[in-house]
């Protein structure tokens, strides 16, 4: 009986080493997720003017009424400051 004991807690201890190993593995293993490629500038400026044609880009800054309201411009042309973005 001693020695029945004695291999079944060797085997339990093995099966808690396995699952510590193998949720250590789970846990650390998605970090070392491979990195994309850097992108170089001139591609992130062609990926701007892409996203810039393609959607309606609005200058929500709040200051934009109360500059409007005492400095009024026509904002749809260049303004003369050249601080508003369209």
């Amino acid at each position: 009986m001693n020695i029945v004991n004695k291999t079944k807690g060797k085997f339990t201890g093995r099966i808690i080493l396995i699952n510590i190993i193998i949720t250590v593995l789970i846990v650390i293993l998605p970090s070392f997720k491979i990195k994309p490629k850097e992108k170089s500038e001139d591609e992130l400026w062609k990926k701007a003017l892409k996203i810039c044609k393609k959607n309606v880009i609005l200058d929500s800054h709040i200051d934009w009424p109360d500059k409007h309201l005492f400095f009024p411009e026509d904002i749809s042309k260049k303004t003369t400051k050249g601080d508003f973005d369209l």
